[in-house]
């Protein structure tokens, strides 16, 4: 009986143990399970809090860096419009040759006149500032039965100026020209509408006579 009573006592101590230790692994577990839920939500929640000082040098940093962007936007943006943009027509003088004198005042010459740009230059006219009416009297261009109105990239023509007024020696002469936009040579019709579809160009330049030099 004693025996009996013994193992039965046992029993139950091994059983309130087991039955204590289970409380104690969920109570731990519990616990643990808490605190993981309380640090997961400070480190979402976690937020950078700076001082006034240190927002006022990120502002100093980051303002010059949009307008870097800025600048470097516009910039880029410009030479995206100039690369598109067609190409402009120039023209330089190359020289100036007396044909013969009129008169003491009036003469004739030969003027050679090169394309300077990267298309073909249709020319239109060539005048001498009056400065006495401050006018542009027509001095040309007086050309050659084989002489074109046209000259393409590179390439130089001379043609005639007549009339013009050597009073003084300095000349200021005012070419008009336009530039021709399409390949090839242009045709007889494409230079005489020429004025009328193109926007013209005029390139102011100056000629000494006593030094035999253009001022450009």
């Amino acid at each position: 009986m004693s025996l009996s009573m013994g193992t039965t006592e046992h029993y139950r101590s091994r059983g309130r143990s087991w039955i204590g230790s289970c409380f104690r692994t969920l109570a731990l577990k519990e616990v643990r399970k808490e605190t993981d839920a309380e640090r997961g939500s400070a480190a979402g929640d976690k937020r950078v809090i700076l001082s006034p000082s240190k927002l006022k040098l990120l502002r100093g940093l980051i303002g010059p860096v949009i307008i870097l962007g800025a600048l470097f936007g516009i910039g880029y943006g410009a030479v995206t419009v100039e690369d598109s943009s067609p190409a402009h027509p120039t023209v330089m003088a190359v020289s100036m040759t007396l044909v013969r004198w009129q008169n003491s005042s009036f003469s004739d010459w030969s003027m050679a006149l090169k394309d300077n740009s990267t298309i073909t230059v249709i020319l239109d006219t060539v005048c001498q500032r009056n400065y006495s009416t401050n006018d542009c009297d027509q001095i040309g261009p007086v050309y050659g039965s084989t002489t074109p109105y046209y000259f393409e990239a590179g390439e130089t023509i001379t043609f005639g100026l007549t009339g013009v007024n050597t009073t003084m020696p300095t000349w200021e002469l005012h070419i008009l020209f336009y530039g021709y936009f399409y390949s090839g040579a242009p045709s007889n019709d494409a230079i005489s509408i020429a004025p009328a579809i193109h926007a013209p160009t005029t390139e102011w330049l100056s000629y000494n006579l006593i030094s035999n030099s253009f001022i450009q």
